[in-house]
């Protein structure tokens, strides 16, 4: 089940995953509540960790003033003492402060990896498969996961910014009013400085967003080179293929790419850093000319001279940090959107139909005029689309690659809805009906093997295993033919599959996963049964054995059996076969090789491959 945080993440939503941005206010606002609302200790934690950092720094430049009027004065035993307690509470405020820092950065971690980074977990796996399959789609989800990958960049360096702009503000305002007493001319160059460090920055930073997508894209080529290098499935193709030099070329050609856009954009940050610093050298010839000139005249002594000096480059000190808190919490701000744009998706509105109590049930489906196109392409992958089937039927969608097989298989599943047209199940359009509630009674299975690093148990069972029937889990096993291969194993169904979590793991051969993906179908006792090319990675006998089981195991339900090879669906009722996304001819095997059409014409191609040479005579 996935995490429900008592804090609610995201404003009203959309239909859409697009940026619709927010304020910086806005998304410090919701951060700080999640905070709070997770750790209450926080809200006495921030205040108190303000004042200790803002009043800290003016002991320390206090501690220097006392020896200086100590050694001028002669009263160096009552001096003494002062500075002593000084830097006994200067030592004090420093525990406390690193006490405070601890606490409140251990609590920013934890609100982002318990509250942010499961929420985010759970929205993607509930999002409609269609808006999340695309490459779009893909970047939104990386972007939303690249605000949660650390504590400097989205939530968690909202979270962190926010008192520390809050401590540079009041800092500000505590040692300005002590500089604007001095002298007003420092406070004019501190605006200078200020205002010239917030155009070059915001120079900056806007170059940053204009080349955001191209290292984001950089980056992505990056993490696919780095996780094919260390993947088991791409692995023995990269040592037999010598592969390996391709792969690091590649790597190498990426690193420069992002070390030329990079260099790009660390040039723009060397001119606030070089604004700063002339502007530094200028407040300090005003500063210094101002003091001196002070002392000569016998207005101030040496100790209030020398605590000056620390009081007006203390004042800077606070002037860049509020210029800095204030971009990087910016920044954080346009990281966090990319996270909030995700949560505040909002489903459109779905049905909420129930078709029978019975999952089991067999269901009819019939297509009316149904149309789908994939995002960006040219041309429907289905055109106007009119399909029926009975309920209880086998059917088999047969065609070559690129008629539009797969996506009418995640039509079916309710995994895309159509652009045009409408799907009936039972007499009722597909969108009406309970979407979760639908797919308990779909029972599927994919060309892509896909297992889960779990226990059998969990792969065969899609649930917590201590939910499980056991008599029904085993006789699913048995029926699919890995019973005997289990009961062998030392921790039978509580067996992992690959090493991932478990190092006593097993790994199964193409045709065992094939078999558990049947246990799977069959545990589940829906009521409509695809079968999605499942056996196109084995040889003719195991996919032909294999199709017997799925035969049995169809009986009672509504079965659609896709496959290219199409010597393998003579068992079906009726095949259709598929073309540019239509029916092109349907019938019963018998039928549509009595036709003499395109159906016949793949059957004999095909049929050459699985032909044996007996006594100089070929035969089928």
């Amino acid at each position: 089940m996935c995490y429900d945080s008592r804090v609610k993440i995201g404003r009203k939503g959309d239909d859409k995953l697009k940026n619709k941005g927010t304020t910086a206010v806005e998304n410090v606002y919701q951060s700080m509540k999640v905070l709070w609302k997770e750790y209450p200790a926080t809200r006495w934690q921030i205040p108190l960790s303000i004042i200790v950092s803002v009043g800290k720094p003016f002991l320390v430049m206090a501690i220097p003033s006392l020896a200086i009027a100590a050694i001028t004065e002669g009263s160096i035993c009552g001096y003494i003492a002062k500075m002593f307690g000084a830097l006994f509470l200067v030592g004090l405020l420093e525990i406390l402060d690193q006490i405070l820092q601890g606490r409140l950065s251990f609590s920013e971690v934890l609100v982002r990896m318990r509250i942010f980074m499961p929420q985010l977990v759970c929205k993607g796996l509930t999002i409609r498969y269609d808006k999340v399959e695309t490459q779009q789609g893909q970047k939104k989800m990386q972007e939303a996961a690249y605000s949660l990958a650390g504590d400097n960049c989205g939530a968690e360096q909202l979270m962190h910014k926010t008192p520390e702009l809050i401590v540079k503000t009041a800092g500000l305002f505590v040692y300005g009013t002590a500089v604007f007493v001095l002298d007003v001319r420092i406070i004019c160059v501190m605006l200078v400085m200020c205002i010239l460090d917030i155009v070059l920055r915001n120079h900056a930073i806007q170059y940053g967003d204009a080349t955001w997508n191209e290292r984001s894209e950089v980056n992505r080529q990056m993490r696919y080179i780095r996780n094919a290098a260390v993947e088991q499935s791409t692995g023995k193709d990269i040592r037999l293929y010598h592969l390996s030099p391709w792969f690091c070329e590649m790597f190498d050609a990426l690193i420069r790419r992002e070390k030329k856009v990079n260099q790009k954009n660390q040039l723009r940050w060397y001119f606030p850093t070089i604004g700063d610093q002339c502007c530094i050298v200028l407040r300090d010839i005003i500063a210094y000319s101002i003091l001196i000139s002070q002392v000569a005249a016998g207005a101030v002594s040496p100790a209030v001279f020398t605590l000056y000096l620390g009081i007006i480059a203390e004042f800077s000190d606070w002037f860049y940090g509020v210029s800095e808190n204030v971009f990087a919490i910016q920044k954080a701000s346009r990281e966090h959107d990319h996270y909030r744009e995700v949560m505040d998706y909002k489903e459109p509105k779905q049905g909420e139909t129930v078709l029978s109590e019975s999952r089991e049930e067999p269901l009819e489906i019939v297509f009316e005029h149904v149309s789908f196109r994939y995002e960006g392409a040219e041309s429907d992958s289905i055109r106007d689309l009119d399909l029926t089937i009975r309920a209880g039927e086998k059917v088999a969608v047969v065609g070559n690659n690129g008629a539009g097989k797969t996506t009418l298989v995640k039509l079916l599943c309710g995994l895309y809805e159509p652009a045009h047209g409408r799907i009936l199940v039972n007499g009722r359009d597909i969108r009406e009906l309970d979407p979760e509630e639908y797919k308990k009674r779909v029972c599927t299975i994919f060309q892509d093997v896909r297992l889960f690093p779990f226990t059998i148990t969990s792969n065969v069972c899609t649930s917590e295993e201590e939910k499980y029937n056991p008599a029904r889990l085993w006789n699913c096993l048995q029926k699919a033919g890995l019973r005997e291969k289990i009961e062998q194993l030392p921790q039978k169904e509580k067996t992992y599959i690959s090493q991932v979590f478990d190092e006593n793991g097993v790994l199964l051969s193409g045709g065992e996963m094939q078999k558990l993906l049947l246990a799977r179908a069959m545990y589940k006792r829906g009521g409509l049964l695809l079968l999605d090319e499942p056996t196109s990675a084995l040889d003719p006998i195991a996919e032909s054995r294999m199709y017997e089981q799925y035969n049995e195991i169809s009986e009672g339900k509504t079965a659609v059996f896709i496959s290219h090879r199409l010597a393998s669906t003579k068992f079906c009722e009726r095949i259709f076969f598929l073309e540019k996304g239509g029916i092109a001819e349907q019938g019963s095997h018998d039928e549509l090789m009595e036709k003499n059409g395109k159906y016949r014409e793949l059957f004999e191609i095909q049929s050459r491959y699985y032909r044996k040479q007996e006594g100089g005579r070929e035969e089928c």
